[in-house]
């Protein structure tokens, strides 16, 4: 009983800030803009993310039953209601993330300026949870790190328990580098007796106060909203019970078992239970006088009283006796500290006592800035400025500053001492570009009414706000805001090297539409001019070199793109070390350059980019994080180039992982969406002929893609001939022909007549002919696609030369069939 209760142990002590588990390196986050970081703007920071947000946060079951795990694809008319539904057909582990991106498509993000001169605003977030920053970053979309991803073959129901545990209470920060060197007080002075801590803390303050006959109803009362999580309650409770004979009532085992049955209980919507469990725990800790478990368990039973109950007055209490605990333990400038003192912000956030939340959030920071120092990309720091950001937004948009036009003056200070360049920084160094986008929106606003502004410092701004753009899958904003600071620059005077920095970002763009060769022509250009300017070794020349080698590589001149790739590589190394996250980006892109030429061992790629993800992870200081969720989907890639039942159902999982990571930051349509599905849905075709269902998430596919890349971009051509492939699947042989037909002009005009996407077009022309039994027809075209294939040095064992061949073979074996 009490091995099976370990795991709730450990997680136990993830709750209120205390990872002790992990290891995290917290060292500096500023080339978190990889590849666009060295050419930096406004030198404050390199900004990202709105901050009142545009997306729902959504804590998902991430867990198919377990006996239908064997089975990945899993099709059965039970599950689709008769077969019409995306589960009827998808692997069950992705079924719901593409049903709700089939279904439920995001409007277009538009930009919060006016042509009336008025600031606009972000939509005030009044509804959203003032406790769900801080739990959403760390948990990674449900992902518990690294160390077993893609090779994960079955997951113990038992897991669910302990990510709910995190979800409730998980602290956004990681301080463990810090705590290592800090579990003890700073000086014997400090240092109480632990009897004289819990002394005085009285456990009657905590309980809420309810209607006896009304509190005995709710008890009483089986909600069982969720089976699967009840199911984990009976289970804790009978470990518990074991406990209890075995090891005694007030052992500390059974104290944790009893926070997280009281976690588990909040999921399953049963707070009051949750607060009697948790109660009891405390009763326990204190009888054991261990204060630092008893501070723990008050914040898990702060954030049901504040997030869950909305009862403000008992969270402010709990937080209160952590923060009597922990100045008692720690002194007072310790990182904890300034955890609950941020979390007593948000209580006070919470209830529109804006003065008092700032205040708190300004402590909060000068805690960590004796604590950690002034490095704004440290996870903590980050966090607060978000939070100090938050409640300046709140504040702005209550109806009570509204109606009585009051702290101007303080909004005024708040842009002229740069807190807004700040807190944009702090949101893109987490991930949450369009936050900063609305940050710096607001600013460009403002500045507008300013006389005499500094205009370098605006086309700076302007930027910034393109970079934020292009990060965030608008690609035609940033267009607009790159030339805009361009004219400025052209009309106030312009160095050679402001407009090979221009060169570099629109070229970056226009490799995003697709425009490679457009792109490939800027790009050089501007690196002749930082050559000459800087050296052939300088931070923006291997940034430029990483650029060329990426768009390179989307050009199939897999020589050059290495060669590109091995030169900035070097020179990062030598300019940044090698954790840096520029390096790890460019890495990325070697290993599918290798890949996809032969020249790398799939096993070795897979470890590879393992072992990166893990460093990125460790850099970024959080377990989810835009940059995370590319890293994830190339690692499924890179599994379905080898394609087996294994890999496939590995893929997914990894799949499904980035698109709910990638969509806490960036919603569903960002076109690295669009990708997840594509690949999901050319393996449905492609491997287990679900043409219909691939039809229909196809067009979704088409959809987003059309309009965030454009209507002739390589891309949507490739999608184009995958609707064929389907309609021809379906004996839709004319509009199939059509598709196929348009794909193939778009693609020739986009991309030329020698790239791998013009061999899959070919592939889907050569399988539409062999239907109608034109075999020579199809032998034709399927033989166009491989000697596409052989021309690009496309490797032996690449997926799409493996099924040009297999297809080959087909028609050979269908001619002889039919005569």
């Amino acid at each position: 009983g009490d091995d099976n209760n370990e795991g709730y142990v450990t997680n136990y002590h993830n709750i209120g800030g205390y990872h002790q588990e992990d290891e995290n390196d917290n060292k500096s986050c500023s080339s978190l803009e990889a590849p666009t970081g060295p050419i930096d703007y406004i030198k404050t920071a390199n900004f990202a993310h709105d901050l009142v947000s545009q997306i729902t946060m959504q804590k998902d079951d991430f867990l198919s039953p377990t006996n239908r795990e064997e089975n990945l694809w899993w099709w059965t008319s039970d599950n689709a209601g008769g077969g019409g539904g995306i589960q009827g057909w998808l692997p069950a582990i992705v079924a719901d993330i593409a049903e709700d991106f089939i279904a439920k498509p995001n409007k277009r993000r538009s930009k919060s300026c006016n042509n009336s001169g008025d600031i606009t605003f972000p939509e005030s977030d009044d509804d959203s949870d003032p406790f769900e920053d801080l739990s959403d970053n760390d948990q990674g979309g449900g992902s518990s790190g690294t160390s077993n991803r893609g090779d994960q073959t079955d997951i113990d129901q038992s897991d669910i328990g302990l990510n709910s545990v995190s979800y409730i209470a998980g602290d956004t920060t990681d301080l463990s580098a810090y705590r290592n060197n800090h579990e003890q007080p700073k000086s014997e002075g400090c240092k109480p007796h632990v009897e004289d801590i819990v002394h005085d803390v009285s456990t009657d303050r905590w309980k809420k106060k309810v209607d006896p006959s009304s509190s005995k109803k709710a008890k009483s009362k089986k909600t069982n909203k969720n089976p699967r999580v009840a199911a984990q309650i009976r289970k804790l409770e009978h470990n518990m019970e074991v406990q209890n004979v075995e090891l005694g009532h007030y052992h500390p085992r059974v104290a944790a078992s009893l926070v997280a049955i009281g976690v588990l209980r909040v999921e399953n919507g049963e707070p009051d239970l949750a607060i009697d469990a948790i109660l009891e725990a405390l009763k326990i800790q204190k009888a054991r006088r261990d204060p630092r478990s008893m501070a723990r368990s008050l914040h898990v039973l702060a954030d049901i009283y504040g997030r869950h109950l909305k009862e403000y007055d008992l969270a402010m209490s709990c937080y209160q006796d952590v923060q009597h605990i922990e100045r008692r333990l720690y002194g007072p400038d310790h990182p904890e500290n300034a955890h609950t003192l941020n979390r007593m912000g948000r209580v006070h956030a919470s209830r529109s006592q804006f003065y008092e939340a700032m205040e708190k959030h300004q402590q909060a920071l000068k805690v960590l800035k004796a604590c950690v120092g002034e490095d704004p990309n440290h996870p903590a720091v980050s966090q607060t400025l978000i939070f100090i950001g938050e409640v300046y937004y709140q504040e702005r948009n209550s109806l009570d500053t509204i109606i009585s036009n009051s702290g101007k003056d303080d909004y005024t200070s708040f842009l002229q001492t740069g807190m807004i360049d700040i807190i944009a920084h702090a949101h893109d160094s987490r991930g949450n570009y369009k936050k900063a986008l609305g940050f710096l929106e607001e600013k460009l606003q403002l500045i507008s009414s300013v006389k005499d502004f500094p205009q370098d410092h605006l086309a700076s701004i302007l930027n910034s706000l393109g970079t934020l753009s292009c990060k965030s899958g608008v690609f035609m904003e940033a267009i607009d805001y790159y030339q805009q600071a361009l004219d400025i620059q052209m009309r106030h005077g312009c160095t050679e090297v402001d407009v090979a920095t221009a060169k570099v970002l629109i070229g970056t763009v226009e490799y995003q539409l697709g425009q490679y060769h457009k792109a490939l022509k800027l790009l050089e250009g501007a690196l002749n001019v930082f050559q000459r300017e800087f050296g052939s070794h300088h931070e923006v020349v291997a940034d430029t070199l990483h650029r060329i080698g990426l768009v390179k590589g989307a050009l199939w001149y897999h020589v050059g793109s290495k060669e590109s790739l091995e030169s900035a590589l070097d020179m990062q190394y030598q300019l940044f070390g090698p954790e840096d996250l520029s390096i790890l980006q460019t890495h990325l892109a070697l290993i599918w350059i290798e890949l996809n030429q032969g020249e790398m061992d799939h096993d070795i790629a897979v470890r590879e980019v393992k072992s990166i993800l893990t460093k990125q992870e460790a850099a970024i200081g959080n377990k989810a994080h835009p940059i995370l969720a590319d890293t994830l989907l190339l690692l499924a890639k890179v599994y379905l180039l080898n394609y087996t039942s294994s890999n496939e159902k590995t893929a997914f999982r990894l799949l499904r992982e980035s698109f709910q990571m990638r969509e806490q930051f960036l919603g569903r349509d960002h076109p690295l969406q669009a990708d997840t599905f594509y690949w999901i849905a050319v393996e449905g075709i492609r491997h287990h002929s679900k043409h219909q269902h691939g039809l229909n998430m196809f067009m979704s596919v088409l959809r987003v893609r059309t309009e965030t890349l454009g209507e002739r971009h390589v891309d949507v051509a490739a999608v184009l001939g995958m609707i064929g492939r389907c309609h021809a699947g379906l004996g839709a042989t004319e509009e199939a022909s059509k598709c196929l037909n348009e794909a193939l002009e778009m693609a020739m005009e986009s991309i030329g007549p020698n790239h791998p996407s013009l061999g899959e077009i070919y592939i889907g022309i050569g399988l539409l002919e062999m239907r109608q039994c034109h075999f020579d027809k199809a032998r034709e075209s399927i033989q166009k696609a491989i000697d596409i294939y052989n021309s690009v040095d496309m490797s032996l064992s690449h997926t799409l030369r493996k099924e040009a061949e297999e297809c080959l073979e087909r028609v050979e074996r269908d001619e002889m069939l039919c005569v």
